[in-house]
């Protein structure tokens, strides 16, 4: 039997499906479950309200537990942006036209044209800086034989169209990779533009798992554009908590397992991995089988987040996303071989997530790195055309 769908890649499928549903805005359903109607309104309105300008930071933990084995990681990120709402309101009408894709047969109104046109304005509406560190496991890094440092630091620029990135940390392989350096995209729309016609475009967009994803999509919208699901509603609390320092608070808690059985859910998770190519192989477990068996496992499971609107401003500007689950391998165990031996009994998912806006609409400009060294488009293709004739 060739069944290899893990847990983690059950957990990330299943945590995809909780985020199409729990955070469903813009023209599909906005369900208030314990609010009130003006708390209701406050909640996603500050969901939509986007600042011209802000910094931020963002904090990942994750814990994962085998029996009396742990093993962490954590990503720390800074950064910050500043929007040019006049452009961006250039592409209202390609938004709108987006937005009225009602099916995969819709996307012929689509032009390579009107989209590297749009795009190319996309790329001059906002200027942005991300630093990253992420420190991994020990026993991860032991693995690697030294070839990255821990934490890992990144850092990445997007100012006037151009995308830069420090690749000093991966100098340990190749030592003229360090320094930063940038890649102005508006070449790349260019040469797209060059390179791609319009029936090739066309063909693109109507491949058929993209047309297959498409329309499960849209189904999925199609959905939540009415009353949401009982079942899904006895899975989810959304409730005011009392406020904190001019901050509304709010608390959203999902049962998981509830939520994956109730028939929407369930309906998304089975789709996705149908999807999966070795769910071919002969002996491999219906995807309902799999479903029932994850449901069995996940003993414990819970996601809780606190929101954090300013009532003066009606930004949202902070959010703590708590993920604890508890897993029971056996259930799945037995739908690949039976046998749980050097398996662990038990093992614990923790992830804490911490996001946080700051400055607010006061940040001035992001710069682009002073010692950031743009490589020509046409010299990047070139040296990877080489690579890849060499490699033949």
């Amino acid at each position: 039997m060739k069944f290899r769908m893990g847990f983690v890649s059950l957990l990330l499928v299943l945590l995809a499906t909780f985020a199409t549903v729990a955070f469903a805005q813009d023209d599909l359903l906005q369900p208030c479950f314990d609010l009130s109607e003006e708390d209701c309104t406050l909640y996603y309105d500050a969901q939509m309200f986007l600042p011209e300008s802000t910094n931020f930071t963002a904090s990942v933990d994750v814990a994962v537990g085998l029996d009396d084995q742990s093993y962490t990681a954590t990503v720390l990120a800074g950064g910050g942006y500043v929007a040019d709402m006049d452009v961006l309101s250039q592409v209202s009408d390609f938004i709108a036209l987006l937005e009225a894709t009602d099916s995969a047969e819709d996307l012929a109104n689509l032009t390579l044209e009107n989209v590297l046109t749009n795009v190319g304005t996309l790329l001059m509406a906002a200027d942005a800086d991300l630093s990253l560190s992420i420190t991994l496991p020990d026993e991860l890094l032991a693995e690697m034989d030294g070839i990255i440092s821990n934490p890992l630091d990144l850092n990445l620029w997007f100012v006037d169209g151009i995308a830069y990135a420090d690749l000093t940390p991966a100098a340990v392989v190749d030592p003229t990779l360090a320094g930063i350096f940038g890649i102005d995209l508006n070449e790349a729309l260019a040469f797209a533009q060059l390179t791609l016609t319009e029936e090739q475009f066309q063909d693109l967009l109507s491949d058929d798992d993209l047309m297959a994803q498409l329309d499960m999509q849209l189904d999925s919208q199609d959905m939540l554009m009415g009353e949401l699901p009982a079942d899904i509603e006895d899975a989810i609390t959304l409730t005011r908590l009392d406020d904190e320092d001019g901050y509304a608070v709010f608390e959203t808690s999902v049962d998981l397992v509830t939520l994956l059985s109730s028939e929407f859910v369930r309906e998304q998770v089975v789709t996705a991995i149908e999807s999966d190519e070795d769910m071919s192989a002969e002996g491999t477990p219906t995807a309902d089988e799999i479903v029932d068996a994850l449901i069995a496992s996940l003993t414990e499971s819970e996601i809780v987040s606190y929101e954090y609107i300013d009532l003066e401003s009606g930004y949202y500007v902070s959010t703590e996303i708590y993920v604890n689950t508890v897993i029971d391998p056996a259930p799945l165990a037995a739908l690949d071989s039976g046998s749980t031996e050097g398996m662990p009994a038990i093992i614990t998912v923790d992830v804490t997530i911490v996001f946080e806006r700051s400055e607010i609409d006061e940040v001035a400009e992001i710069p682009a790195p002073a010692d950031g060294i743009v490589v020509p488009f046409a010299e990047l293709i070139g040296s990877l055309s080489g690579s890849e004739g060499q490699a033949q």
